[in-house]
């Protein structure tokens, strides 16, 4: 057993130090979708809704809902990229925002839309990039259901395209 000890003791930390990356990173998801959601509703007439984790797990993706007085909605998506290591360890940060739109929105509107939000997370100091149109055209309506989203496991496949 006293052999044994030292072995012991290193994996516990190891789990332990695994366990403190995992927390920071669900928790900096969670920052991250708060000063979104802020420059959303700074920039548009969208109020937040709800939040939620996908699968009900804090390990994964994290999700906050807008709605507007028209019943459009809007959708923020925040995900760690895979590290592409073996320890687990979570990538840069990934920020969608998905556009559910029930009334014409026109390409030209969607794309100011996304101009201001980007300049009023700018203005936050979060390093943000230009805003791309999604490569499917319109997002994953599955992705709106909020109810859906939390009992869907973490096994139950990808719920972006680009995810493998």
């Amino acid at each position: 057993m006293r052999a044994e000890a030292p072995e012991l003791e290193r994996r516990f930390d190891d789990v332990v130090t695994a366990a403190a990356t995992a927390l920071l990173a669900s928790q900096a998801r969670v920052n991250v979708a708060e000063q979104v959601v802020e420059a959303v509703e700074h920039a548009t007439g969208f109020a937040w809704e709800e939040n939620a984790y996908a699968g009900d797990d804090q390990r994964e993706a994290f999700y906050s809902k807008l709605r507007h007085l028209n019943d459009n909605e809007i959708v923020i998506e925040v995900a760690h990229e895979p590290a592409g290591g073996d320890d687990g360890a979570a990538g840069a940060i990934s920020v969608r925002i998905l556009s559910y739109d029930r009334d014409t929105a026109s390409e030209e509107e969607l794309a100011a839309r996304a101009r201001e939000i980007t300049e009023g997370l700018r203005e936050r100091g979060l390093p943000v990039g230009e805003p791309v149109a999604d490569a499917s055209g319109s997002p994953d309506p599955a992705l709106s259901d909020f109810d859906g989203l939390r009992s869907r496991s973490r096994h139950d496949g990808p719920s972006r395209p680009d995810a493998r």
